[in-house]
């Protein structure tokens, strides 16, 4: 992939907006995004952390506004496991 393509900016912008619009989607399926996007950064641009470090957190934001997130909380349990790493993370 040639390096003049900026490919992790534009998926990421792309993800973005599609959560933005969605306000319907499950936490599930914003993290599974933010999971193909971590992966991308990862594997395309090892040495570049900012990217991983945006994708944890908007995840960590996502997680922590997230209304099923509160509903698990406020039934006794404490932060999901996906939210325990993202917290970790932070």
């Amino acid at each position: 992939m040639p390096e003049s393509i900026p490919l992790f900016e534009i998926f990421s912008k792309q993800v973005k907006m599609i959560i933005e619009t969605r306000t319907e989607m499950a936490i599930a399926d914003v993290i599974a995004l933010q999971v193909s996007l971590l992966n991308l950064a990862i594997n395309c641009y090892p040495d570049n952390l900012a990217y991983v470090d945006e994708v944890l957190g908007v995840a960590l934001e996502r997680l922590r506004t997230s209304e099923d997130n509160k509903q698990y909380v406020a039934r006794g349990r404490s932060q999901p496991r996906c939210g325990n790493v993202a917290l970790a993370s932070a």
